[in-house]
């Protein structure tokens, strides 16, 4: 089973265990999908209450599968009488409810999700209703943070490719060269830097040649792949 289809399967069991357990609790659940999480939004209040004061939050950040759960309730406008008025959103505060939690979700009506840390906002993402049996939708990896360009070899033969890491932190990521006119492959584990660089040449054991197919991977993140011309 691959790593993707095991992460798929685990997920399914996953929110499918969450969605049984919370039908014995919740009057009614919605699921709301954005980018980066999967938010399950369970009321126990009976049908029709108004202003429910007593809902559960499951999110569920779709690259990992972590699953972090939350209390709160549903938002309204408070009439001259103090009675509520019309709907405005959802707050929850995340990690069971204690009252000094420092994370806190809200929804709006449009499903705009924002995540605050110690009342800073850290994502902001625009969510979509979603219904498809607690399976959760998985995000695409994020693209490898390497750019790769080719030189002329200067004291060896063929060519020779650079690695430049173009985020802020060292990274290390595998690179696998594959000629396809002779089936030759070879990998490479590289140790890059915040913003440096390493190259690949004869010198270190692969002389490339026009046709050769350069696949930067790592371990969270997309896969990138470069086809010398």
């Amino acid at each position: 089973m691959s790593r993707d289809s095991g992460w798929a399967v685990r997920a399914g069991t996953l929110m499918a265990a969450l969605f049984t357990s919370f039908s014995c609790l919740a009057s009614w659940a919605e699921t709301i999908v954005t980018p980066s999480l999967m938010l399950v939004i369970n009321s126990r209040c009976e049908e029709g209450v108004v202003g429910c004061e007593d809902m559960t939050l499951t999110m569920v950040v779709r690259q990992t599968g972590e699953t972090v759960l939350g209390v709160g309730r549903a938002l309204h406008v408070r009439l001259a009488d103090g009675s509520p008025g019309a709907f405005s959103g959802y707050q929850f505060l995340m990690g069971g409810g204690d009252k000094d939690a420092k994370t806190h979700v809200t929804l709006d009506p449009s499903n705009m999700v924002r995540l605050a840390v110690n009342g800073t906002i850290v994502l902001s993402e625009q969510g979509e209703p979603y219904s498809d049996g607690g399976v959760v939708p998985r995000s695409k990896p994020v693209e490898v943070p390497v750019a790769v360009s080719y030189r002329s070899g200067l004291l060896a033969n063929g060519l020779v490719a650079t690695f430049k890491n173009i985020s802020g932190s060292a990274i290390a990521v595998t690179a696998e060269i594959v000629r396809p006119s002779t089936g030759r492959r070879q990998a490479f584990e590289l140790v890059i830097n915040g913003g440096g660089i390493r190259e690949i040449g004869e010198l270190e054991g692969w002389a490339f040649v026009s046709g050769d197919i350069v696949t930067v991977s790592q371990g969270g993140s997309g896969p990138k792949s470069v086809r010398i011309p």
